[in-house]
């Protein structure tokens, strides 16, 4: 996922990772920049009683026209709060990336037990709640 910070050691020159559970973030389009690639991971649902937490999704948008300047949102889904004994726990957070001009999102991988509908190039589901 695009996530919290820039990184320079470990991630290619010309990626940026935003990876901070629950942050929302403004990544601005570099010059000379006209498509990205973004891949997002939705946060896992919390486990609770008995019951496993079930992992978030993955969602991937490839070659996305960009203009140079232009400002897109960026939402980091964080994983869900642990259950109670015998109950679920609470259904992970989406992450996605949407433009801040206007339109929806081009790109959005669910929370682990969520019902939310992912959108992207390819989409992988979580695991199905509570299992």
């Amino acid at each position: 996922m695009l996530a919290g910070r820039l990184m320079t050691a470990g991630i290619p020159q010309g990626q940026q990772l935003y990876d901070t559970p629950g942050g929302a973030y403004t990544f601005t389009v570099p010059a000379r920049v006209y498509s990205i690639c973004v891949v997002c991971i939705g946060g896992g649902e919390g486990g609770g009683g008995s019951y496993s937490g079930s992992g978030g999704g993955l969602a991937y948008v490839n070659n996305v026209a960009v203009t140079p300047g232009a400002t897109y949102g960026v939402v980091v889904g964080g994983g869900g709060a642990g259950g109670t004994a015998g109950g679920n726990g609470a259904i992970g957070g989406d992450s996605y990336m949407y433009p801040t001009f206007g339109g929806g999102n081009f790109v959005l991988a669910q929370g682990g037990g969520s019902p939310t509908a992912q959108i992207g190039d390819a989409t992988y589901s979580g695991g199905a709640r509570g299992t």
